[in-house]
């Protein structure tokens, strides 16, 4: 059996936290939705995915340093909406369970802010 295909994406900006997405206007959280909502499919689209029928996600929330380190998942409103992105470059037909089989989140210090997104291609 061949090891599954991964593609890695992402996008270099500060993804919004859960806190700050909890302080936002609705209006203003609108508009950063449909941002990152645009990139990811962006993303999906240049990196040239193709449908998938099952997908397992990891995200890494990438650091300038460790100055407002943030909690793993901080990046949730970010990354939910990027993946709505992928579903629109019709990588996968839905963001549900039978889909996106796992999400796992992590922070790293990489020198630059930005989201990353890999996908692997799980087997049917």
């Amino acid at each position: 059996m061949s090891a599954p295909r991964t593609w890695t994406i992402g996008f270099e900006k500060q993804p919004l936290t859960v806190n700050a997405a909890r302080r936002t206007h609705w209006a203003n959280r609108a508009k950063h939705d449909r941002l990152w909502r645009h990139i990811g499919l962006i993303a999906a689209q240049n990196a040239r995915i193709g449908n998938l029928d099952r997908i397992t996600v990891v995200w890494t929330h990438e650091r300038r340093n460790r100055a407002h380190f943030p909690d793993t998942a901080a990046c949730l409103p970010s990354a939910k909406a990027f993946l709505d992105g992928i579903v629109d470059a019709l990588v996968i037909k839905d963001v549900s369970p039978h889909y996106v089989l796992a999400q796992e989140f992590r922070v790293e210090v990489t020198g630059r802010d930005a989201l990353t997104c890999t996908i692997t291609e799980v087997a049917v």
